[in-house]
């Protein structure tokens, strides 16, 4: 009995090993399928479980079964401001708020009606970010300033950089009552408070590199009570949340220089998925490892090289959107464990139990 009850506790370890070493397989939802193009540029999933996918021509709502696509309609002032919609952020049950080329709009995900947010002059360009900050204002991050807009009273405050009158924001990533803005030459800043200040990163010793590498930055995250700083061409650097060390950079390039062109990242589970101008890349933070994904003609591969943007909805399916291949999927219950012992997943395509003989 406690033999056998042994060989189940090592089979379950076995089995624990195989989920986190498994290889990641895509679907592939296209324009075919219904999307109103392939280059997908944000992707949400709202609180009723709907995907929201942001693209260059259209806000598109999938169901799981159809999408349905919202476009700009130039008789109607209660349509998109644009087509093209760059960010996508749900703030309340009832308002989603949507970037554009042409500045920001309101949604109402429940009556379907858009209202536009035009009269801030400023606010009538290209949006290329934006978070909730707390629960009445959010952050805007433009290609030339950092604006605070009140969702109520749908009014703005332009949040300045010491010393520049125009600063491109790349991303935001809020965290408590302080901001973390990203940004393409300028580097890191801190919004807390109500003012903004740079961030100058702490280069230890032991690590090799030019603090240069850092000033533009493309994503944001924070784990584990670090932060991830992705990078235009240089990589990620892990930094100290209190004092701004850089703990590590984790480079891709030995790969190919391309992985380390970063677009967004994710992190869950001491995995960091990265999305970059030549395919996925995931790396195991544990292990300091990582697996790389590009563009193939096989069955259940990425169909696009380059990736423009990751999600991870609640159920664990990654959702990964391409410049010229729509969406591609993976769906949690339908990943592959390629390091199993028992090798009955290469002769079948699909396994719905299993059974230990005696």
């Amino acid at each position: 009995m406690k033999a056998s009850r042994l060989i189940v506790f090592f089979t379950l370890i076995c089995f624990w090993e195989n989920i986190f070493s498994q290889q990641l397989r895509f679907k592939h939802l296209v324009s075919e399928d219904g999307l109103s193009t392939n280059y997908i540029t944000a992707i949400i999933q709202d609180d009723e479980g709907f995907m929201w996918f942001g693209t260059q021509d259209g806000l598109n709502k999938f169901d799981g079964y159809q999408v349905k696509i919202y476009k700009n309609d130039p008789t109607s002032l209660n349509s998109l401001s644009s087509s093209e919609i760059t960010s996508l952020k749900q703030v309340k049950r009832d308002l989603v708020i949507v970037g554009t080329r042409s500045g920001i709009n309101f949604f109402n995900p429940i009556t379907e009606s858009f209202s536009r947010l035009e009269s801030i002059k400023e606010l009538n360009v290209k949006i290329n970010c934006l978070i909730l900050y707390d629960k009445e204002n959010i952050l805007v991050g433009t290609e030339e300033k950092l604006m605070l807009v009140n969702i109520s009273t749908k009014t703005a405050k332009e949040i300045t950089f010491a010393n520049e009158k125009s600063v491109n924001v790349n991303c935001i990533h809020a965290l408590g009552n302080r901001a973390y803005i990203g940004t393409a030459g300028y580097g890191l800043w801190l919004f807390e408070n109500g003012s903004l200040k740079k961030i100058n990163p702490v280069k230890p010793d032991y690590l090799n590199f030019n603090s240069v590498e850092l000033d533009a930055i493309s994503d944001i995250k924070d784990y584990g009570g670090k932060l991830y700083l992705a990078t235009a061409e240089s990589g990620i650097f892990k930094m100290d949340l209190q004092n701004y060390e850089v703990d590590s950079k984790i480079s891709f390039e030995k790969e190919s220089k391309e992985y380390n062109t970063i677009k967004n990242i994710c992190i869950k589970e001491s995995k960091i998925f990265v999305a970059t101008s030549h395919g996925l890349v995931v790396h195991n933070l544990i292990k300091n490892e990582s697996v790389y994904y590009t563009k193939s003609d096989e069955s259940f591969a990425l169909n696009s090289l380059m990736i423009t943007t990751i999600f991870i909805d609640v159920e664990d399916n990654i959702w990964i959107g391409t410049n010229v291949g729509g969406l591609n999927i993976s769906f949690y219950q339908a990943q592959k464990f390629p390091n199993s012992n028992l090798r009955y997943e290469t002769n079948h395509r699909n396994i719905y139990s299993f059974l230990e003989e005696n």
